[in-house]
């Protein structure tokens, strides 16, 4: 089936610092469920859903995967399962308008916490990627790595809708304005693990009982780069209600690059 794909595989990580080397290998398997659909004629290389793709009312994409690292000489061993949920609502909204969840979780109990800072789950400050979907664990307000565990939950909520319709390209030049939207967002995350205190300067022990909480703006200028590539430009004004773990007000600005699907779709233009 399209909307139902697994995978079998072996890992092999190797992590080193400044004063230790962490090895680890292991079998992996991963599943996942997806009802959105990256355009007619797709064959399967890329589910990433585009704000371009005819969604549904309801369009979600479900993935759980374990790697179970195994013991051996020089080796860590300990298992990670990971789960995602992402869903887009488009049901009784205007036309172009979304209503996006997505919840991102990642255990490994048996980990050694005093590896949980170098081997453990750590959370990006940004989007650096255009698309939620395939974000890692997103909290926006505070730096990246300010969250690490050896178990964390991260929930984000989201609210699009389109700016300007654009398309105009300049002359002569490689690069061609799509349009441009905007996006209302909250983020939470809850960490088994540490959250960096800079008045310390270094993690502070948390539990999953203690949650962080944040919520921004971003706008998102869609492009077409050499006639084919898509390139999103995101500006963001981001707000971590934590100060105390580097919350406050952060801009970002970053550029991400679409998905192969989107290069087909514009290929075909």
């Amino acid at each position: 089936s399209d909307r139902w794909r697994g995978g079998l595989g072996y890992v092999y990580v190797e992590t080193e610092t400044v004063s230790a080397k962490f090895k680890r290998q292991g079998p992996s398997a991963s599943f996942s469920y997806s009802t959105f659909v990256s355009g007619e004629g797709s064959d399967g290389e890329d589910d990433e859903p585009s704000d371009e793709d005819q969604l549904d009312d309801y369009n979600t994409q479900i993935a759980i995967g374990h790697t179970q690292y195994q013991e051996g000489e020089e080796l860590l061993d300990y298992g990670r399962t990971s789960l995602s949920w992402h869903q887009v609502i488009t049901k009784w909204l205007p036309a172009r308008h979304s209503f996006v969840t997505q919840f991102r979780a990642a255990f490994s109990p048996e980990m050694d916490l005093g590896n949980v800072v170098t081997l453990g789950d750590k959370t990006v400050g940004g989007n650096y990627i255009a698309s939620l979907v395939t974000s890692s664990f997103l909290m926006r307000g505070y730096p990246s790595t300010a969250f690490v565990g050896r178990k964390i939950l991260n929930a984000n909520l989201e609210y699009r809708f389109p700016l300007a319709d654009i398309f105009k390209g300049k002359d002569l030049l490689p690069i061609f304005f799509k349009d441009l939207s905007a996006t209302v967002f909250a983020d939470a995350v809850a960490v088994d693990g540490g959250a960096f205190d800079p008045e310390v300067g270094g993690y502070r022990r948390v539990e999953l009982d203690k949650q962080f909480f944040s919520a921004g703006l971003e706008f998102k200028l869609r492009t077409t780069i050499a006639y084919q590539f898509p390139v999103t430009y995101i500006i963001g004004a981001y707000y971590g209600f934590d100060q105390e773990m580097q919350g406050g007000f952060h801009p970002f600005l970053g550029i991400g690059i679409g998905g192969i699907s989107d290069i087909k779709k514009d290929s075909q233009l």
